[in-house]
């Protein structure tokens, strides 16, 4: 956690050549990287190319849980068999409503670019 990034799109080449998945954990990298803030994959422009996309909604998000994007298949699939997923609570609709709200306040722009890069720019300064 320093900072460090992996040549993503390369990796993404890689995949397709090899015919293999491409996940990313991107608990780090939402709402800071990328022009608006969209994570490592629109910082490497492979944003669509990704298989499985995790993040966190508890870094620059400031709510609490988590999501997993992929295609209607395997969202489907870990919602009916990820173990972690199967034998825990939903999200209270309180703090979904309060994360979508974030998520909208953040992709706002009066000034052009996104909230998100806006923040990050701010944190540049410090």
């Amino acid at each position: 956690m320093d900072g460090d990034l992996f040549p993503l799109d390369e990796l993404v080449g890689l995949a397709r050549r090899y015919d293999a998945w491409t996940y990313v954990d991107d608990a780090h990298g939402t709402g800071v990287l990328g022009a608006n803030g969209r994570g490592v994959t629109e910082h490497f422009r492979v944003e669509g190319a990704i298989d499985v996309v995790m993040g966190t909604l508890g870094k620059a998000f400031g709510t609490a849980g988590a999501f997993v994007a992929g295609s209607h298949t395997v969202v489907e699939y870990l919602m009916n068999c990820a173990r972690s997923f199967v034998f825990t609570t939903a999200s209270p609709p309180m703090l979904a409503a309060a994360s979508l709200a974030t998520l909208r306040i953040a992709m706002r722009s009066p000034g052009g670019g996104s909230g998100f890069a806006r923040m990050r720019d701010g944190y540049a300064v410090l």
